[in-house]
């Protein structure tokens, strides 16, 4: 068992152009077991629209607002020493005076990559 601490790197990908670049620079930071969400045609309510069926029924899709611009969900695999590198690459892609992704970093435990490994 590997004594690194791993995080979940989550990004929203707003400007979909910057998709090559974002996964090469997470590439450069050996991220591992990176997958890719096209978030395309999620539709939602916001505001006076809020969802009347409860909780399950607001599910993720609530966070999504109507007619919005196709988006990207990646999640990787990092090792937490490696947050402020990839914080750092991932703030340098940005389009005019937008950034091209909101990121997270959720604490992860019981990564395992090879067998046998918890």
């Amino acid at each position: 068992m590997s004594n690194k601490k791993n995080v979940m790197a989550v990004i929203n990908l707003h400007e979909t152009d910057f998709l090559e670049h974002t996964l090469k620079a997470l590439a450069e930071e050996y991220v591992r077991d990176c997958v890719v969400y096209n978030a395309e045609g999620v539709a939602s309510r916001h505001g006076k629209e809020l969802p009347t069926f409860g909780f399950a029924h607001a599910s993720l899709t609530s966070l999504f607002k109507d007619a919005r611009n196709p988006n990207y969900v990646i999640l990787a695999v990092a090792e937490q020493s490696k947050i402020k590198a990839i914080s750092k690459r991932l703030q340098k892609l940005h389009k005019d005076n937008r950034w091209a992704a909101s990121f997270w970093f959720i604490p992860i435990t019981g990564y395992f990559y090879h067998k046998g490994e918890i």
